[in-house]
């Protein structure tokens, strides 16, 4: 009898473990994920070079002679080497039209000599809507796409400037993280930040799209445009049947420092998207949510065996208490 009653204690607390510790392992991946970003803010000094950039763009915004590239190069950039290799780099495949962009071995290529760099990052991303801070790295390797958010090779390196696109990827959910799991939580006009060496940059959703893997020109280069564009899997749990992007087009009116700034909003995505060919995709977040469910009554479930076996426990050895103190009592028949 102790023996089954110990095996099931055991078990319950294996099951426990098991339904916790994805939780706990993304914990712990979000609490280095802030370590590495806040290392990055700190050799970089983003926080008063963001200062520095708000105070010039306010005071250049009124001299018309100035065009907007202009403005965002202060001196430092101009005779930063990092600054310039990324610049060229930027121009050249914009002039090239991306001829490579096909090979979805040159999305893992560090497109740059990363010799300037001060950390493993290029910066980070941050996605009020979505509650999400990533680390950004250069080159879709599997090692930078295990770590947080990465620039796809063969795009431009987001320093923003026209004729530029910076397409950045994320898994959608990787063993306990969610990167870009809820990435159906973006909505057009919604806000979206990226931080590389030289300070923030702010971004507005301008669409929404699906597409085949194969499709690259989607995300390519548009003209005379300043964007990013964010990429990942659909749908979720699918191993990358299709992709899901989010284009972005910069615009500082959402500075995260200005009175427009966004904070994680409550929003239901709707249950089918309807991409720009026309087909109609049906929404991940029914799935995500069931799995979530799950989850939750799973761990439910658990807390409730191991309460009622505690308690079962304790009455048990209360009863035993209680037989062997009677057992111990003195005979008071009278002799």
């Amino acid at each position: 009898m102790m023996i089954r009653k110990f095996i099931s204690i055991v078990l319950i607390c294996i099951g426990l473990v098991s339904f916790t510790y994805p939780d706990i392992k993304t914990w712990y991946a979000d609490k280095q994920s802030e370590q590495e970003i806040e290392s990055f803010n700190q050799t970089y000094h983003i926080e008063q070079k963001d200062k520095e950039n708000e105070e010039n763009s306010q005071e250049l915004s009124i001299k018309e002679s100035q065009t907007s590239e202009q403005q965002e190069k202060s001196e430092d950039m101009i005779n930063d080497a990092l600054y310039q290799e990324v610049l060229n780099y930027n121009q050249q495949i914009y002039e090239s039209g991306q001829n490579d962009f096909s090979d979805a071995w040159n999305y893992k290529q560090v497109p740059i000599s990363l010799s300037h760099l001060m950390t493993d990052s290029f910066g980070y991303i941050e996605i009020p809507a979505m509650g999400e801070k990533l680390s950004l790295y250069l080159g879709a390797t599997d090692m930078n796409m295990a770590k947080g958010a990465a620039v796809l090779g063969d795009t431009s390196i987001p320093i923003g400037g026209s004729n530029t696109n910076a397409v950045i990827a994320g898994h959608r959910g990787w063993k306990s993280q969610k990167f870009f799991k809820y990435i159906e939580k973006l909505k057009v006009g919604d806000a979206v930040y990226v931080t590389n060496p030289w300070g923030t940059m702010s971004y507005r959703v301008e669409s929404i799209d699906i597409i085949r893997p194969t499709d690259g020109d989607a995300i390519k280069i548009q003209e005379g445009k300043d964007m990013i564009t964010l990429l990942t899997c659909h749908p979720y749990r699918s191993h990358g049947k299709y992709r899901y992007l989010v284009y972005c087009i910069r615009d500082e009116s959402l500075s995260k420092h200005g009175e427009t700034q966004q904070v994680e909003q409550k929003y239901t995505p709707p249950e089918t998207i309807k991409a720009s060919d026309g087909i109609i995709y049906p929404s991940s977040e029914p799935d995500i949510d069931t799995e979530t469910s799950i989850r939750k009554i799973g761990l439910v479930v658990i807390i409730i065996a191991i309460v009622y076996t505690i308690i079962n426990r304790i009455l048990y050895y209360r009863k035993r208490k209680k037989e062997s103190k009677d057992e111990r009592l003195p005979n008071l028949t009278s002799r």
